[in-house]
C-alpha cells in the first residue's frame, strides 16, 4: 500500500473521538449528573470516570440510572483509549438497554456500542448501530441522532476510501450543527472536513479548515483535538512540500501528545516521523520510530493505525536490507487489511449509504409538498385578498355615485327653494307696488293691527310673515352677528307669539334657522358670484361676511340648511354651471 495514502489512515480511524463530543445531555431530562457532565465538558476524563463508577456502586439505582451512568464511564474510557474496558461498558449498556424505556438513554447506549465497535475496526458492527440511531432520529425528529448517525457513517466511509461521500456527510453534519447552534461540534466539524480536503488532495481548502479547528479548540482547551489538528496539519504540509511547517506542527502534535499523556496519539505521532525518515530514504531511523509505535499499540491496540504501520515498517525493512522482517510485515499488513475490509461490511456499508439516500429523497419530496402546500395557501390568500379589493373598490365606486347623487339632489332641491323664495319676493313687491297705486281709504277706519290673538284670521299670519322677510331683504338685518328677537318684533311693531306664530305656520323653520337661511343664501350667492368671476376664495372667511360669529357656527348651519357642505355646493354650482354651459354650445 502505497505510504502517503496510508499516511492519514490513522487519522480517519481518530474521528471516532469526535463522532459524539459528549452524549446527548439535553435529551436525558430523567437522569442527569451535573458534577459528571461538568467533568465531561472540561475533558476531565479521568474524574469524570471515577465519579461514574462511584455512582455505580450505589445498590438501589434505578434501570435508567445504571444505564446513565454506564453509558458515560463508557465514554469517559473511551476518551481514555482504555478500548477494551469501554467495549465491555459498552456491552453491559446493551444489555441494560433491553429493560429500559427511556429512549434518549438507549440512544446513548447504541451511540456508545458505535464509538467502541468503529474504532476497533468492527465497521460491520458499527453500521448497525449508526442505523438503529438514524432511524431513531427520523422516526422522532430527533436532528442531534440524525447527524450524529450521519458522522458515523461519514467515518466508515472515510476508512474505506470514499472520501467524496465522506465529505458530503461531513458537510450534511456541519449543517445539522449549525442548525441546532450546537457550538460544541464546531471544532470536529471543521477538523472531519480538513481531513477529508486532504484525502482529496485539496490542500487549501485543508489549510484554512484545520486553521479554524485549532482556533475553536484551543479556546475551548480542547487539547485531545487541538493534538488532531496540528498532526494533520504536519501531514498537509508535507504533501505540498513545507518541511519547515510539517516539522512545526508535528512537534506541536507530540509535546501535546505526551502532555495530555495520550498514547494512541503518541503512536501516531511516530508514525509520522518514520513517514518522515522513510520518505528521506533514512531506514535505521524510520524503524526506531517504527519500533516505539509498535511497542505503544502493543498496549493499546488500533487496527486502522496498526494497518499502517505494518505497511510503512514493510518498506523500512526491505530499504533497510531485513527482508524477513518485511515479510513478516507484509502478512500482517494483508491479515489485517482483510479483517477491516470484510465483504459484509462493504454490503452494509452499501446498504446504509442506500437508505440513507432514500430518507435524504423523502424528505426532499416532502419539503416540496410542504412548499407547494404553501404556495397554494399563498396563492388561496391572494385570491381572496383581491377578491375583497374588488368588492371594496365596487362598494366605494357604488358609495362614491350615490353619494355624488344624493348631493346632486339636495343641490336642486336648494336651488328649487331659492326659486321658490324668488317668487315670493317678487310676489310681494308687486303687492306692495299695487297697493301703493291704490287709493287709500282715509275715512279714519283704522286698519287691523298686527298684535291679534291665536285666532287672527290666516291674512294677517301671512302679511306679518311677508313683512318679515321684506324687512330682511331691504333693512339686511341677519347681517348683524348679534341680532336677537327683541330687535326684530321692536322694528316690525308686535310680540314674540305672534311673530313665532306667523314663521311657524308659513314655514317649516324656527325663528333662529330662519335668520340662518338667509345667512346661507347670502353666503351661496357670495361662492356663485366668486365662481363666476374666476376668483379664488377661501370659504372659511365666508362666515364674516354673513353674519356667523364663527365658522364652526357657519358650517353647521350651511349643513343643516343646503344637507352640503360649503366645499360641497361649490363643487355642484361649479359642475350644474358647466352642464349649462355645454347645453347651451349644442343647443
Amino acid at each position: 500500500m502505497n505510504t502517503i495514502g496510508l499516511n492519514c489512515l490513522a487519522k480517519k480511524g481518530s474521528l471516532i473521538l469526535l463522532l459524539f463530543v459528549s452524549v446527548s445531555i439535553g435529551a436525558q431530562k430523567t437522569v442527569t449528573d451535573t458534577l459528571l457532565e461538568g467533568r465531561m465538558t472540561r475533558y476531565d476524563y479521568e474524574g469524570a470516570a471515577n465519579t461514574a463508577r462511584t455512582r455505580l456502586r450505589i445498590t438501589n439505582l434505578s434501570i435508567h440510572e445504571k444505564l446513565y451512568y454506564t453509558n458515560r464511564l463508557s465514554m469517559a474510557k473511551f476518551r481514555l483509549m482504555h478500548l477494551e474496558e469501554s467495549m465491555a461498558l459498552a456491552m453491559q449498556a446493551l444489555k441494560l438497554s433491553k429493560q429500559a424505556t427511556d429512549s434518549a438513554l438507549i440512544v446513548n447506549a447504541w451511540k456508545v456500542a458505535a464509538y467502541s465497535y468503529n474504532y476497533t475496526g468492527k465497521l460491520d458492527s458499527a453500521l448497525v448501530y449508526s442505523e438503529k440511531i438514524m432511524m431513531y432520529g427520523k422516526r422522532h425528529g430527533d436532528i442531534r441522532a440524525t447527524r450524529d448517525a450521519m458522522c458515523s457513517v461519514a467515518t466508515i466511509l472515510a476508512q474505506n476510501k470514499r472520501f467524496e461521500e465522506a465529505l458530503k456527510y461531513y458537510r450534511d453534519v456541519e449543517k445539522l450543527s449549525i442548525k441546532m447552534r450546537d457550538v460544541s461540534y464546531y471544532p470536529s466539524n471543521e477538523y472531519n472536513l480538513g481531513l477529508m480536503y486532504l484525502e482529496l488532495e485539496k490542500y487549501d481548502s485543508c489549510v484554512v479548515r484545520l486553521k479554524k479547528a485549532a482556533v475553536l479548540a484551543r479556546k475551548r482547551n480542547n487539547l485531545d483535538l487541538l493534538s488532531l489538528v496540528y498532526g494533520v496539519l504536519s501531514d498537509c504540509y508535507m504533501h505540498t512540500n513545507n518541511k519547515t511547517e510539517w516539522k512545526r506542527n508535528r512537534m506541536l502534535s507530540f509535546e501535546l501528545s505526551r502532555k495530555i499523556g495520550n498514547m494512541r496519539y503518541l503512536a501516531m505521532d511516530y508514525c509520522a516521523f518514520l513517514d518522515f525518515e522513510l520518505r528521506n530514504k533514512n531506514y535505521k531511523e524510520a524503524l526506531m520510530y517504527g519500533r516505539k509505535a509498535i511497542e505503544i499499540l502493543k498496549k493499546t491496540p488500533y487496527p486502522v493505525l496498526n494497518i499502517r504501520l505494518d505497511s510503512m515498517m514493510y518498506m523500512a525493512s526491505k530499504g533497510a536490507g531485513l527482508y524477513a522482517d518485511a515479510l513478516a510485515y507484509h502478512e500482517s499488513f494483508v491479515n489485517r487489511r482483510k479483517a477491516v475490509d470484510s465483504e459484509k461490511e462493504k454490503g452494509m456499508l452499501h446498504e446504509q449509504m442506500v437508505k440513507y439516500n432514500v430518507m435524504e429523497k423523502d424528505h426532499t419530496i416532502e419539503l416540496q409538498k410542504a412548499q407547494i402546500a404553501q404556495n397554494r395557501k399563498i396563492v388561496i390568500i391572494s385570491i381572496i385578498a383581491r377578491a375583497l379589493a374588488i368588492i371594496i373598490v365596487i362598494v366605494a365606486i357604488k358609495y362614491s355615485l350615490r353619494t355624488r347623487k344624493f348631493r346632486r339632489e339636495l343641490y336642486l332641491k336648494e336651488k328649487a327653494i331659492d326659486a321658490q323664495m324668488k317668487e315670493m319676493q317678487d310676489w310681494v313687491e308687486w303687492k306692495q307696488n299695487k297697493e301703493t297705486e291704490s287709493e287709500t281709504d282715509t275715512s279714519g277706519k283704522e286698519s287691523e293691527p298686527l298684535t291679534q290673538e291665536k285666532g287672527t284670521p290666516r291674512s294677517a299670519q301671512i302679511s306679518l310673515y311677508n313683512e318679515l322677510h321684506e324687512l330682511f331683504n331691504t333693512k339686511k338685518l341677519h347681517l348683524n352677528p348679534d341680532l336677537d328677537i327683541e330687535a326684530v318684533i321692536k322694528v316690525l311693531g308686535t310680540n314674540k307669539k305672534y311673530l313665532y306664530h306667523a314663521i311657524s305656520e308659513n314655514s317649516e323653520d324656527n325663528f333662529r334657522n330662519f335668520i340662518n337661511r338667509y345667512r346661507v343664501n347670502d353666503a351661496k350667492e357670495i361662492i356663485e358670484q366668486k365662481i363666476m368671476d374666476k376668483a379664488s376664495f377661501n370659504i372659511s372667511d365666508i362666515y364674516t361676511q354673513t353674519g356667523f360669529n364663527s365658522s364652526v357656527t357657519f358650517y353647521r348651519a350651511f349643513k343643516s340648511v343646503t344637507g352640503l357642505t360649503p366645499k360641497e355646493y361649490s363643487i355642484e354650482f361649479t359642475k350644474d354651471r358647466e352642464e349649462k354651459r355645454i347645453k347651451n354650445i349644442y343647443t
